[in-house]
């Protein structure tokens, strides 16, 4: 079994506010948790787009209503990704985490590319894509030095203990 399938809950939740375009929002980090208590960090927007239910670990909820969203929006799609993630549906994970790429990159907000990129990087680290999964950390990086959650992630994978 790969230790993304390993992946089954949260293990430790914090808040950080931070801005975006001068329009303050709150952001949750998910330590995806696995038997091998991997560390990564997933971010999920908290004041929309269900980010609070998923905060609280209420995956399927939220996915039901995210699901039910007619128009797609960065923060919906951000919070499918770490939603399906910690429900273990990697694939839908991804599916979602691509979206959410896809709608920061036509957006071109910095920050959202950013917190994409970092989680879409935490799912090729569980994957076993290390070299992806640092070139995501790094990119997110690149875009939001001040991105806690991509520098962990990078740390953590470098340090080899994840």
């Amino acid at each position: 079994m790969t230790p993304r399938a390993k992946v089954t809950a949260i293990a430790c939740v914090s808040l950080s506010v931070v801005a975006l375009l001068a329009a303050p929002f709150v952001e949750a980090e998910a330590e995806a948790a696995s038997d091998s208590a991997s560390g990564y960090q997933m971010t999920a927007v908290i004041d929309r787009a269900r980010g609070k239910s998923v905060l609280a670990g209420d995956y399927e909820s939220a996915i039901e209503r995210l699901m039910g969203q007619r128009r797609k929006r960065f923060e919906s799609s951000n919070n499918l990704c770490v939603a399906y993630a910690m429900t273990g549906d990697f694939d839908r994970a991804d599916a979602a985490c691509a979206d959410a790429l896809k709608l920061s990159e036509e957006s071109r907000i910095r920050r959202d590319k950013a917190v994409a990129l970092s989680n879409i990087g935490v799912l090729k680290a569980l994957g076993g894509d290390l070299s992806g999964a640092r070139a995501d950390f790094s990119k997110a990086l690149d875009l939001s030095g001040e991105l806690s959650q991509a520098s962990d992630n990078l740390s953590l994978l470098s340090s080899g203990d994840a």
